[in-house]
């Protein structure tokens, strides 16, 4: 849980606490939606591939925009 904790205060943006609210309905949407496409893929770990896009979200986040979707400078 510490690993999503972080992304969804990165992707909210980490100096703002309405970014924090907004980043983990996001995140929870885009987890939830996810797990269940991936769950009606054959082959595929639905709990694995999430936890694979957290990481992949984090990553674009930090390279695209640093400061969190409502972070400022």
């Amino acid at each position: 849980y510490t690993l999503k904790a972080f992304v969804i205060a990165v992707l909210g943006g980490l100096a703002s606490p309405y970014g924090a609210f907004f980043g983990g309905l996001i995140f929870g949407l885009i987890e939830n939606g996810s797990y269940s496409l991936f769950a009606l893929m054959p082959g595929l770990e639905p709990f694995a591939m999430t936890r694979f896009l957290s990481f992949a979200i984090l990553l674009l986040i930090l390279l695209f925009k640093p400061t969190g979707l409502l972070g400022t400078k």
